[in-house]
């Protein structure tokens, strides 16, 4: 067992999926541990986009700039919480926004296209997991036209 597990087990992403099934699903998709010092940039605006990530730890930020150079923050990501996923997941997988690393971070990665292609044993907690991913977009997606409103 990877010592950041039991963060990934109470995540969303993972609901329902065993200490054992992480374990396989680890395999099965590769997953890919990074760490980043502050201030790195982990991927920039219009850059393509394959895997999403996680943090493990430190905290993220999402920023936007715009052409005269001043620079929003769109999100801060903490630990357990997901990144990147609209991009890697969609047809356009060009990043419309960039993320760098506010504190030194760590951060799991997963490869979009190998959570979206079924494995030949057809796990049923690899299903679990597609669900969770689809689930997990579109609460984001509520909340965002939440926020919108709210605005």
């Amino acid at each position: 067992m990877k010592p950041y597990y039991p963060l990934l087990l109470k995540t969303a992403l993972f609901e329902g999926i065993s200490a054992d099934d992480l374990d396989t699903l680890h395999r099965c998709l590769n997953f890919q541990v990074q760490k980043y010092q502050k201030d790195e940039a982990i991927f920039l605006e219009s850059d393509v986009i394959t895997k999403f990530g996680i943090v493990l730890s430190g905290n993220i930020i999402i920023v936007k700039d715009d052409v005269y150079g001043k620079r929003s923050i769109i999100s801060n990501i903490i630990p357990g919480n997901l990144f990147g996923e609209a991009f890697a997941l969609s047809h356009q997988k060009m990043s419309s926004v960039s993320a760098y690393a506010a504190s030194k971070s760590e951060i799991l990665f997963l490869d979009a296209g190998k959570i979206l292609t079924l494995c030949e044993a057809l796990c049923p907690f690899h299903t679990r997991l597609v669900h969770n991913i689809m689930r997990v977009i579109a609460e984001k997606n509520i909340f965002l036209n939440e926020k919108i409103k709210l605005s």
